[in-house]
């Protein structure tokens, strides 16, 4: 992956350096500042939250491992020799660059000691074998971040900061001419990923430096991939440099290359918009590069692929000529006649793909395109069933499609859960349900991952679906997608949906996005009965949720769900300092409903 974070990010050799990482939440972003400015930004601190650290036995504590339970951990001037793990948000604040060091003596296998023991205290509380994997899973992946004499390890926590302090490398000599002083290190240590961002920006506006550019876009979505709102804007920004400077291989293969390293993830709008350029101007060329990415051989003795006809697509899109669009309309029908040859239809096809944004009579199309729905050609079959939802297809048409489940071809059975459901429009769930549930079994993990994203919304679905959906939820390569686009959008959610939503936002190992999206999953659509599970679960997840977007949509659920039994709860919030006026209002909010059902 291009954002896998090298191991040795985690040995940070810093002076007067703030830096906020986020392992499992998937950030890290550093930044330099003076000692001025460390002491500009310092957060609010309360007597309460404060613990001190001091060699000997001046201060709370005498190794910083041991305060790692307090919010803001002070630490006096001296060299602590220690193997570090955080794994909750903490501020750790030095005496200054040169006068505190975190220096490690430990080894891996200490670590990994550590780890382990924390490990199975989780899976003491499992309640199910895939659950139990999972944890097994993260496991193994955080131990690949462990190396020999590491002074700090981040394990699973958002938020953590670190000031005037120096981390040192294993092995290195702990004299203080021996650490490096900001002069030292890179510009772009010393920037954040938007600096580099602006930084990027600037150098793309001069025709001369549009190189720098591609190199500063390219290091921001390579360091930090998973900050989607800077990733996004800056796979923009880097696909126009590439086309001002004329890079159009360069281009295709680099966000190709992204692409396959990324599938499966969410939030591909960026992506999905340069892609449909790629296609439309370079259909060949990105066929090619496809190829090769895949590492298909023999790539001479391949087919071409379908190419459109782009006079008939100029003369059905154009809006003045109505002869012209009739004219090129009947050429196109001629094109995907029975008569024609396989390759015509395939081009005919991609050529009617291309056309439907126009205004014409679709029904001619119809009879024309569910014939090939059984063509020996496994491309006339796709294209085919793609251009299905578009031609007025109704109900009706579902006999016609249902065959194709069981196609030879995984592209086409990848279309086909999508297709259904259209045709579907939420009725004949004896035929879409168990359709859908098939192509979820399929053996083809991209016919699983494209089926999943077709059912966004399913307003019917059966115990057997419900099971399938949650089993894929606890398998790590397809969690987020059963998540997003399934679990959460039902329209009516069972008992056990509920159950494996209110799981995934009580999990330490889900992701952010995931436990959000749960929880909004269950501001809606909970049957009655899943009601007391879904008050049970956010009275256990929201004390300890910090990602605001999931703790403002779980109070959500909690109002819809909320008894007598979240009354305890509710007066905590209000009562509490630590809340902000936000949540409090939240609280109050419940409560006055809970009040007037008393009334």
């Amino acid at each position: 992956m291009l954002n896998a974070l090298p191991k040795k990010m985690l040995r940070l050799i810093m002076a007067g350096t703030l830096v906020i990482l986020s392992m499992g939440g998937t950030s890290v972003a550093a930044r330099m500042q003076t000692d001025q400015e460390a002491q500009n930004t310092r957060p609010t601190e309360s007597a309460s939250e404060v613990l001190t650290v001091a060699p000997g036995n001046g201060a709370m504590y005498t190794s910083i491992q041991a305060a790692i339970d307090g919010a803001t951990i002070r630490i006096a001037p001296g060299i602590y020799t220690e193997s570090i793990i955080i794994n909750k948000a903490v501020t750790l604040m030095g005496a200054g660059w040169n006068e505190t060091t975190i220096a490690s003596t430990g080894t891996a296998a200490e670590q990994y000691r550590k780890l382990k023991t924390a490990m199975d205290v989780r899976l003491t509380r499992v309640t199910s074998v895939e659950q139990g994997q999972a944890i097994q899973a993260e496991l193994k992946a955080k131990v690949d971040l462990i190396e020999d004499q590491q002074a700090l390890l981040v394990s699973h926590a958002n938020g953590v900061i670190i000031r005037n302090l120096t981390i040192s490398s294993p092995g290195a000599p702990l004299e203080r001419q021996s650490i490096p002083t900001p002069q030292n290190l890179s510009a772009d240590t010393q920037q954040t990923l938007r600096d580099i961002y602006e930084d990027a920006r600037k150098l793309a506006q001069a025709p001369d430096h549009r190189d720098q550019a591609i190199a500063k876009y390219r290091a921001v979505l390579e360091i930090h991939q998973s900050n989607e709102r800077v990733f996004e804007a800056a796979l923009r920004e880097l696909a126009r440099c590439y086309e001002d400077a004329g890079l159009t291989e360069e281009h295709i293969r680099f966000f190709m290359t992204l692409a396959y390293q990324r599938q499966g993830q969410e939030r591909q709008k960026a992506l999905g918009e340069i892609f449909n350029r790629f296609g439309r101007k370079q259909p060949e060329l990105v066929q090619k590069i496809v190829a090769e990415i895949r590492g298909e051989p023999d790539q001479e003795a391949r087919a071409r692929p379908p190419v459109p006809s782009q006079d008939l697509v100029q003369g059905i899109l154009q809006r003045e000529d109505t002869a012209l669009r009739e004219t090129s309309l009947a050429k196109l029908r001629g094109m995907l006649a029975r008569a024609s040859a396989t390759e015509q239809k395939q081009a005919g096809l991609v050529t009617l793909r291309m056309s439907l944004d126009a205004k014409f009579d679709r029904t001619p199309f119809l009879s024309l395109v569910l014939p090939l729905l059984k063509s020996d050609d496994d491309q006339v079959r796709t294209l085919a069933l793609t251009c299905i939802p578009a031609l007025n297809a109704t109900a009706e048409n579902l006999a016609q499609v249902m065959p194709l489940v069981q196609d030879k071809s995984p592209e086409v059975r990848s279309q086909v859960g999508g297709v259904l459901k259209t045709l579907a429009q939420g009725k004949h769930p004896d035929q879409v349900i168990p359709a859908l549930t098939t192509l979820l079994k399929d053996s083809d993990p991209k016919v699983v991952e494209r089926t999943l994203r077709s059912m966004w919304g399913l307003q019917h679905t059966s115990p057997e679906l419900d099971a399938r959906l949650i089993q894929l939820s606890r398998d790590p390569q397809y969690q987020g997608t059963a998540v997003y686009y399934c679990l959460s959008t039902m329209r009516t959610k069972s008992v056990p949906v509920c159950k494996r939503l209110i799981e995934v936002m009580q999990e330490s190992s889900s992701k952010r996005d995931d436990r959000a999206r749960s929880a909004w999953g269950l501001t809606y659509g909970v049957v009655e009965d899943a009601k007391p599970y879904v008050e049970a679960g956010m009275l256990t997840a929201l004390p300890e949720e910090t990602d605001e977007d999931a703790r403002k949509t779980g109070f959500r659920a909690l109002r819809l769900a909320a008894t007598e039994k979240s009354r305890p709860f509710l007066n905590s919030v209000l009562a509490s300092d630590m809340e902000s006026e936000e949540y409090k209002q939240l609280a109050r909010e419940i409560l006055q409903d809970l009040d007037q059902r008393v009334q």
